[in-house]
C-alpha cells in the first residue's frame, strides 16, 4: 500500500462523523485492527481496500493514492483553467490583487515557455515540483496551517513547514544537478540565451511587461537585504 492510504482512510472516516468502532463493524473488522490500518501499523489487503472504497463512496485510486479525485477521474488539459483568460478578465480590473495575480500567472507561464525550450522533460519535473511545494506550503499557511480539521490536509501541522522547506532544497539541487550536467546521457538539454530586453522583447512578448515588473521588483527586494 502507498504511504497516503492510512491518512486517506482516517480522513474519509473523520468526514463522515463517524468513530472507529462504528467504522470497524461495518468494514467488518476489529476496531484495534483498524485503527492499526489507519496509523499505518498495519498493511490491509487488497480486498479491504475495495471494501473500505466501497464503504466510504470512493474509488479505490482515491483511496490508494493515485488520483485526487474521489470518483478516480483523471485530469486532462482540456478541464484545467484557462490562465490566459483570467488575464484577460484582469486587465479590466486595476486593484493590487488583479495587478499582482496578472504578474504571477505571467512569470509562472513565461517559467514554462523557457522550460519547453529546453526540451527537458527531468528539468520540468523538478521545476513543477518545486513550484507546487511553494504553493502547497502557502496553502496551509493561508488556511491556518495549525489547523487541520478533520484530517482534511495528509500531513499534520508540526510536518509539512520542515518537510516542504528540506523537499524544495532536495528539488533546487535537483535542477541544478540537471543543468550542470546537460541532461546526462539520455537527455540533451538545449542551452538558452542569456536573458536580455531585445530577447525578452522578441521571444516572449506576451510576457514582457510582467516578468520585468518582477525581475525589477524581486531585484530590488533582494538589494536592499544585501545593503543591510
Amino acid at each position: 500500500m502507498v504511504e497516503s492510504f492510512p491518512k486517506t482512510l482516517a480522513y474519509l472516516r473523520k468526514e463522515k462523523k463517524i468513530s472507529q468502532k462504528e467504522a470497524a463493524a461495518a468494514l467488518g473488522v476489529s476496531q484495534a485492527l483498524l485503527s492499526h490500518y489507519e496509523n499505518g501499523l498495519r498493511e490491509p489487503g487488497l480486498e479491504f481496500a475495495v471494501r473500505a472504497a466501497e464503504y466510504y463512496g470512493v474509488s479505490t485510486d482515491y483511496l490508494l493514492g493515485v488520483t485526487a479525485d474521489k470518483e478516480g477521474r483523471r485530469i486532462s488539459v482540456s478541464e484545467l483553467p484557462d490562465a490566459g483568460r483570467e488575464r484577460r478578465r484582469d486587465s479590466q480590473n486595476n486593484t493590487p490583487f488583479a495587478m499582482q495575480r496578472r504578474i504571477s500567472l505571467n512569470g509562472v507561464g513565461f517559467l514554462y515557455d523557457m522550460l519547453a525550450k529546453t526540451g527537458s522533460p527531468s528539468l520540468l519535473e523538478e521545476a513543477a515540483s518545486y513550484l507546487d511545494l511553494a504553493v502547497y506550503k502557502l496553502i496551509r499557511h493561508l488556511t491556518f496551517g495549525d489547523e487541520n480539521r478533520n484530517g482534511f490536509f495528509l500531513l499534520p501541522p508540526e510536518e509539512y513547514e520542515p518537510l516542504c522547506d528540506a523537499e524544495i532544497k532536495r528539488t533546487e539541487g535537483n535542477i541544478k544537478r540537471i543543468l550542470r550536467e546537460k541532461g546526462g546521457k539520455e537527455e540533451k538539454i538545449m542551452k538558452l540565451p542569456p536573458l536580455d530586453h531585445d530577447l525578452l522583447r522578441e521571444e516572449y512578448p506576451a510576457y514582457e511587461q510582467s516578468v520585468l515588473a518582477l525581475l525589477h521588483a524581486l531585484g530590488g527586494r533582494l538589494d536592499k537585504l544585501r545593503k543591510l
